[in-house]
């Protein structure tokens, strides 16, 4: 849960706009990297899942692991944000491929639903 949770916090902190920022990952891995030790703890084998799950949310595949894929699948069910609906053959989990997921997913997207994690890292 640790590492979906840091996931949500650093996967897109680095993006430098909303359209095509092809590093932006790679960045916000980096960051996650740099702030590891000073601001939260993870053991080494945690961390390079977080590290991955950063750096590779953007590609269209899926991953061995069901943490890495539920980074991708929470990203990537978060689409309606940008107008754009989630595609089932690009989810990696079958919970989010289904119908009712991804309308759930739409409706939180769309109404800029904030998780409380996010609000207490911002005051």
């Amino acid at each position: 849960m640790e590492i979906v949770k840091l996931f949500a916090i650093f996967h897109d902190s680095r993006r430098l706009n909303d359209g095509v920022d092809e590093d932006h990952g790679f960045r916000g891995a980096m960051l996650a990297k740099e702030f590891r030790g000073k601001y939260f703890e993870l053991p080494d084998d945690d961390f390079e899942l977080l590290f991955t799950a950063c750096n590779c949310h953007t590609t269209p595949q899926s991953h061995v692991d069901i943490t890495v894929q539920t980074c991708f699948d929470a990203d990537r069910l978060d689409l309606a944000r940008l107008g754009k609906m989630p595609d089932p053959k690009y989810l990696c989990t079958d919970i989010a491929k289904t119908p009712d997921m991804i309308f759930w997913a739409n409706e939180r997207s769309l109404c800029n639903y904030s998780p409380d994690i996010v609000t207490v890292w911002n005051e």
